[in-house]
């Protein structure tokens, strides 16, 4: 209920706010706080990113999801986030355009459509 409020007082001041702002700031701000949580592992190393970056899948043609990568969450206040995800969907749908396309003009080299989508 207090996420409700919080969007409700952002919605009064004309931003358009929604929940997923909200959990990608919290899980940024998380991450932040615990950064045991983020970390890659590759072999047998351990890697700490300095800079806490979220994806976050948006809309698509398709089912192949598009994705916004926000770099820095952890620094970004919600309202921030919000805009580079409004911005950068539509970039985000474009490219999985280009992307969807290729694979069409070359589709023919793989017969199959299920081997495309392993490759892809």
């Amino acid at each position: 209920s207090a996420v409700r409020q919080l969007i409700e007082q952002f919605r009064k001041e004309g931003h358009r706010i929604t929940y997923i702002h909200i959990l990608v700031k919290a899980v940024a701000v998380a991450l932040q706080r615990h950064r045991d949580l983020h970390q890659m592992v590759n072999d047998n190393s351990r890697w700490r990113p300095a800079n806490i970056d979220i994806g976050v899948a948006v809309a698509g043609p398709t089912f192949v999801a598009p994705n916004v990568v926000l770099q820095s969450a952890e620094l970004k206040s919600i309202l921030i986030i919000a805009k580079e995800i409004e911005n950068g969907a539509p970039q985000a749908v474009a490219e999985i355009h280009s992307l969807i396309s290729a694979l069409n003009r070359w589709g023919w080299l793989v017969p199959f459509s299920w081997l495309r989508l392993i490759i892809l």
